[in-house]
């Protein structure tokens, strides 16, 4: 299986697009596949630069969650390179903070992306959201920058880049888009050309971070890849070629690759890989709330593929942030053919703070395919159980709360005392009640009135082997009004 990935930028008439839901199954998961399976409304809005000095720069956006909670959400800034209609990353900064989305809960985070000093010219900045297994929940343009190299040193270029199986006479090249497949017992080899900016001779090591999944992906310790000098005359721009570090367990890799020379870092090169074998990987999981209450019904979602023919069963556990258990284990088996989302439904024994959701898939032997947490931060008050409809009713209650305080206010200010007081001018404060009620209840019901509100949405095919993520750039948006919508898509072959 060779994983191509593209990104997108285009911009349409208002419109939407249509998810068909899964049923959900107890024991045994058997379903009819359906064009396509919705799996997040997750949204970056409003992201733009608020400032920009050198090579810094000063980031906003909001993080939109429509139906469902999402744990793990992460996010990064992309520095892409545009070379013949091909976007290239030049270089990515995925930032620690992991966040928790509630339903229709809107997340306002402020950043500071700093590009490499050594890099200058016309490039693109773009913001995207993860989760640790590679899942691409959005993703917003933030237009074209310009940067102005101040310091000298090695530039690595992307557009060079190509893997191969080490060891081969002749073997096939990938380009990073592409990825690249390898069995356990096999080695990749990575070969690029460099540019030194300086007058000097430079001298520098390889250095690695190696990822599962993705770039977002958890760090993991591995074993080889050549630390071997690589020496650049004054100006000289040539090719080097290392041997990378990688996995022998079967599952999708990621491998991060900067030269380094006294404390000073190239840009990065991300290199995508899949260790060939029995696999399944979870791509996510979700709740439907943040916090649970003995007796209640946890809703589960979660997101699959099986790369193999092994029937698989799927085993999951929750448990609270000090790891209780939550609820009795649930194993469902997967019968294929099975769109790769599974809703489940799992009763609550014990209060649940802060969930962790722990699934794991196993082949007809027992032997573990992957295994993932997902840990989920309570947020709201434990005693609410408000959605984003009782959100709004709730603003709409207060605010006919407030017109019933200032009404009865307004009477009682109105309303002339029994004995009036000398030199008081009763008139004097009056208000007309015929126009102050009406204005506040005008008020209140505006509450009412619809939103056209866009949500980004994340969609698979019924195979798991195409997937699509499409965000926004804002909302609302007025009829008639023009969309710009940032997207990507996986395709698995």
């Amino acid at each position: 299986m060779k994983k191509l990935s593209k990104l997108f930028i285009l911009t349409i008439f208002l419109s939407s697009f249509v998810g068909a839901n899964v049923s959900a199954a107890t024991t045994t998961v058997k379903s009819v596949p359906s064009k396509n399976i919705v799996l997040a409304s997750v949204d970056i809005r409003d992201a733009k630069i608020v400032s920009q000095k050198g090579n810094t720069f000063n980031i906003s956006f909001s993080l939109s969650n429509g139906s469902g909670l999402q744990a793990g959400v992460k996010y990064s800034v992309r520095l892409i390179k545009e070379i013949n209609s091909n976007q290239l990353v030049l270089d990515e900064k995925v930032y620690d903070e992991s966040l928790t989305l509630n339903p229709d809960t809107i997340t306002k985070k402020d950043i500071v992306y700093v590009a490499p000093s050594s890099i200058g010219g016309s490039y693109i900045l773009m913001l995207t959201s993860n989760n640790t297994s590679g899942f691409t929940f959005g993703m917003s343009n933030l237009g074209k920058v310009n940067l102005t190299a101040t310091s000298k040193g090695i530039q690595i270029l992307p557009e060079t880049c190509t893997t191969q199986i080490a060891g081969i006479k002749a073997a096939k090249t990938y380009s990073l888009s592409q990825g690249i497949n390898i069995k356990p017992e096999e080695s990749i080899s990575l070969t690029c050309t460099a540019l030194n900016s300086s007058n000097s001779v430079i001298t520098v090591t390889p250095s690695y971070v190696s990822r599962t999944g993705s770039s977002f992906g958890d760090v993991i310790s591995l074993t080889g890849g050549d630390t071997s000098h690589i020496s650049f005359k004054g100006g000289e721009k040539k090719s080097f070629t290392v041997v990378l570090p990688q996995a022998k367990n079967p599952g999708i890799y990621n491998e991060n690759l900067t030269l380094v020379n006294n404390g000073t870092v190239s840009n990065s090169v991300s290199i995508d890989y899949i260790v060939t074998g029995a696999m399944a990987t979870i791509s996510n999981a979700s709740l439907d709330k943040d916090f649970y209450s003995k007796g209640e019904i946890a809703v589960i979602s979660a997101f699959y593929r099986n790369q193999g023919e092994a029937s698989l069963t799927s085993n999951i556990k929750i448990v609270d942030g000090k790891g209780n258990a939550c609820a009795a284990p649930l194993s469902q088996i997967l019968i294929n053919p099975v769109p790769p989302k599974i809703d489940s439904n799992i009763a609550i024994t014990s209060s649940c703070i802060d969930p962790i959701v722990k699934v794991s898939l196993t082949d007809e032997k027992g032997v573990t395919l992957d295994q993932k947490e997902f840990k989920v931060k309570t947020t709201s008050n434990a005693s609410s159980q408000s959605s984003g409809s009782n959100s709004s009713m709730g603003y709409i209650i207060l605010i006919l709360v407030i017109v019933i305080i200032l009404y009865v206010y307004i009477k009682r200010k109105n309303t002339p005392p029994a004995t009036p007081v000398d030199g008081s001018n009763t008139s004097s404060s009056s208000i007309p009640m015929n126009i102050i009620f009406p204005f506040f209840l005008f008020i209140a019901l505006f509450g009412l009135m619809p939103e056209s509100v866009v949500h980004a949405s994340n969609f698979t095919s019924s195979d798991g082997n195409v997937f699509l993520s499409l965000s926004t750039n804002k909302t609302p948006y007025n009829a008639g009004e023009s969309v710009t919508v940032n997207g990507a898509f996986n395709l698995n072959e």
